[in-house]
């Protein structure tokens, strides 16, 4: 399991050091933060998750079999290369950024990376999040939300936080204007946040 690896080595890395750790974590990645987050380190933090939520919102999405996720991952990440469902792929990965120059470098990383190995990623990605407990999430955790428009806010702040119910201490801030890859979309504000949310906690762990 590539995924519950990558979860348990982020647990060894916390654990290892002395002093505080913050995890900033984007995607799938943030729900590789989140899983790690679950074994409740003393010296995690914080956490700051970008445009990633631990579960779906759906009730009837909680009772997915295994295969269920397999099959929605052959869907979104077809067996076959012909040229219909490379440029369905294609534009898949494309709308992850709004800017032209990180469309295409999407596309050609994409292009360039084993099929078999992405699916699987995304898999066992998809199977962790169902899997979180948000009760052992205690961490101070910042939540940057993509949204693509400019009137849709209160709808995408209501999902996140539906996702992230029963987190001990969760804020949200949602980024109009800006698709998955936000931090390319808008680095200088996810910077900023990032920043500020570090400033404050810590301010907290010294005072």
């Amino acid at each position: 399991m590539i995924i519950a690896s990558a979860v348990a080595n982020l647990q060894t890395l916390i654990r290892s050091h002395s002093g505080p750790v913050f995890l900033i974590a984007h995607s799938l990645g943030g729900a590789i933060a989140l899983g790690a987050a679950e074994a409740q380190s003393s010296n995690l933090a914080g956490m700051i998750i970008l445009d990633a939520g631990p579960r779906p919102t759906h009730p009837a999405d909680l009772e997915r079999s295994d295969t269920e996720i397999e099959k929605e991952g052959l869907i979104l990440i077809p067996e076959s290369s012909d040229p219909e469902s490379s440029a369905a792929i294609g534009v898949w990965v494309a709308e992850m950024a709004k800017n032209r120059r990180d469309q295409a470098r999407l596309v050609r990383d994409f292009a360039s990376s084993n099929r078999d190995n992405l699916r699987a990623v995304l898999v066992d990605g998809r199977k962790l999040q169902l899997r979180l407990d948000p009760h052992k999430l205690t961490a101070p955790t910042l939540v940057l939300c993509a949204y693509a428009g400019s009137n849709d806010c209160a709808a995408t702040l209501s999902d996140y936080k539906s996702r992230y119910m029963g987190f001990k201490e969760v804020t949200f801030h949602a980024i109009s204007h800006s698709s998955h890859f936000l931090m390319l979309d808008h680095p200088q504000l996810v910077l900023d946040l990032v920043r500020s949310f570090l400033g404050q906690r810590l301010r907290g762990l010294i005072t």
